[in-house]
């Protein structure tokens, strides 16, 4: 037995400042070799152990004091990254991608000594794998080994605990991670991008029920709620999220909502548990994040302990977590800081929902938008009956703004409290007021690079301003001013510039268009750009071309044809383009096309060569 006392101190010196809502930190210990996943039992007598993986084989830790954890045994195993673990009845279960096959440890011998043995599946040949779970009957699901093309191999322990035999496999896709409970067996087919539900009240002869694309299509793992209504899935890869399913209805699985740990930083999520309404994330770079998953259509950050320094994409940090300890205690393990002993405090979000409708109609409005101002990542779109929900991790009196083009924003204070969803229904008035188009005023203040644009005031929401130089590419801005300063423009260039209002009653009208000059040093006669008909640039283009119309009417359709006249390549034409479509011709085969735009009042026309 090694009682660790010093490292514990130092980790709580060094850690002590580190992110964190929600969760203490009670101990660390910083490994030698690098950590894979983590596990825990709890013994008939209420003792806690941890049963952790690295590099180098298998730690069994009594934490039943979680400040000062024993380290009582190390099992030597082959070297490998991944060391994956499962526990059943007081049996835990071992699998890497190295070789050994299945390390099956008896822990009832703890605090003594526990005795193990090492498994090829009673002679069935199991050598490696990548993830293990064991069911609450005694089957122990293997994932990813090296038999049946890595799909789910089941092991009955009830027959032999120590050397459980082979019973029946899915055989079908290979399988990365996978859950199991009761008749009902959850794979994530990481290489197929979905997860797949199966029946297995016959272990013999797994029947498929259905299969579901996870967003980022990269299905890393699968834990269903307690009830079994609904499935949470991460993807493992860059900016990848933990996503939620309603799966009451396997015929017709509804997607809720994806959840980020940290937008924008491009994070990845690894290992995802749900307890107790809440899921619980081993999120590399980002530590373990405890997400309130109550209403999983709106996942809220509730709670988070920064395992690791870094932050951002890439594959170090927590690998794993388990948060299933009687105590409370959550257990980390990250793979180059080590072991972490958490205490975490389970803290619900608040939430408001309700219902968006028309004043005058009564009909449900789709597509509104609803935020609570002054919280980032609030701002969610009603659904088709109008529905909506958002929320806060604190209490505190919000103000809740509804909005859509066409009606006028709604602004409603609301008082939120943790654990409550208000419920709160929003009547949208329809605005009919229209704007006339605005008129350009002109461009002045005009300089080798830059010109002050000036249009009318015509009430509108806002106001798009469109400028580029003479068969060259354009740049839009949106301001609620009716002024704007553009930089960064070429010397000795003709411009054009054109305005759109965006009206309250959600209609568009657009200016004619000006023009202005830029001037400069080394202009010259003759600088000023040539326009034609049609301008198409680069030519010859062997990926990204684009195509400008004269008179800048907006371009509604645009296809490619080939030397016989056939239609090779159509473009996807946004409205309001201002008369400039791109067009990305690189899976066009090298040679002579020929460039058809139609503006709904004339068509253009011009050559195009591909080369690659």
């Amino acid at each position: 037995m090694q009682k660790i006392v010093l490292t514990a101190c130092l980790g709580l010196s060094v850690l002590s400042a580190q992110a964190q809502l929600n969760v203490d930190l009670l101990y660390q210990n910083d490994y030698p070799e690098n950590m894979s996943n983590i596990w825990g039992w709890t013994a008939p007598g209420g003792e806690e152990y941890v049963i952790l993986g690295s590099f180098d084989g298998t730690y069994l830790i009594d934490i039943t004091d979680p400040s000062s954890p024993d380290e009582l045994q190390f099992i030597d195993g082959n070297n490998s990254t991944w060391r994956q673990i499962a526990v059943w009845d007081h049996y835990a279960y071992v699998v890497n991608e190295s070789g050994g096959g299945l390390l099956c440890i008896d822990l009832s011998g703890l605090p003594g000594t526990a005795a193990y043995a090492f498994s090829d599946a009673d002679g069935a040949g199991l050598t490696t794998a990548h993830q293990v779970w064991a069911d609450e009957n005694g089957y122990v699901y293997v994932f990813g080994s090296n038999l049946d093309g890595g799909s789910s191999v089941i092991l009955n322990a009830n027959a032999d605990p120590m050397d459980p035999p082979m019973v029946g496999s899915t055989d079908t896709w290979y399988v990365h991670h996978g859950f199991a409970r009761g008749d009902t067996l959850y794979e994530s087919n990481i290489y197929q991008g979905w997860f797949s539900v199966w029946d297995v009240s016959d272990k013999s002869m797994p029947v498929l029920l259905a299969t579901q694309e996870t967003p980022g299509t990269f299905t890393h793992n699968v834990v269903p709620s307690d009830n079994g209504q609904f499935l949470f899935t991460t993807d493992e890869k860059s900016n990848g999220s933990l996503a939620a399913y309603d799966i009451s209805d396997l015929s017709d699985i509804q997607y809720q909502s994806e959840f980020r740990a940290n937008p924008g930083t491009s994070s990845i999520p690894h290992y995802a548990w749900y307890f107790d309404g809440f899921v619980v994330t081993a999120w590399y770079k980002d530590g373990v994040i405890i997400t309130d998953a109550t209403h999983p259509e709106f996942m809220i950050k509730t709670g988070y302990y920064d395992t690791h320094p870094g932050s951002g994409s890439g594959f170090s940090g927590a690998w794993g977590c388990y948060p299933y300890f009687p105590s409370g205690t959550l257990v980390v393990s990250d793979i180059s800081e080590g072991f972490f002993v958490l205490h975490p405090i389970y803290v619900h979000a608040s939430f408001v929902e309700g219902t968006i409708t028309d004043s005058d109609s009564g009909l449900p409005v789709f597509g509104a938008t609803a935020s609570l101002l002054t919280l980032s990542g609030t701002t969610v779109s009603s659904s088709l009956d109008g529905g909506y929900i958002t929320g806060a991790v604190a209490d505190g009196i919000y103000t809740l703004e509804v909005s859509k083009a066409g009606y006028a924003t709604a602004s409603i204070p609301v008082s939120l409290s943790a654990g409550v969803t208000l419920a709160e229904d929003i009547l949208l008035e329809p605005v009919t007021a229209t704007c006339e188009s605005p008129v350009i005023l002109g461009a002045s203040s005009i300089t080798s690079s830059s010109a002050y644009l000036d249009w009318t005031n015509v009430g509108a929401d806002q106001y798009s301003v469109i400028y580029k130089k003479v068969g060259g590419s354009g740049t839009i801005h949106t301001t609620t001013a009716t002024n704007y300063l553009a930089t960064g423009l070429e010397s000795c260039s003709t411009y054009k510039w054109a305005v759109r209002a965006s009206c309250p009653d959600g209609s568009k009208k657009k200016s004619v268009f000006g023009t202005f000059f830029t001037g400069g040093a080394s202009c010259r006669d003759g600088a000023l750009t040539v326009v034609e008909d049609i301008s198409v640039f680069p030519n010859p283009a062997a990926d990204i071309i684009t195509v400008v119309v004269a008179d800048e009417a907006d371009i509604t359709s645009l296809l490619v044809l080939d030397v016989l006249g056939n239609m090779v390549l159509q473009a996807t034409v946004s409205a309001d383009n201002f008369g400039m479509v791109q067009l990305d011709c690189s899976a066009l085969a090298a040679g002579s096309y020929r460039i058809i735009a139609e503006t709904g009042e004339q068509f253009f026309t011009a050559p195009l060569q591909v080369i690659h």
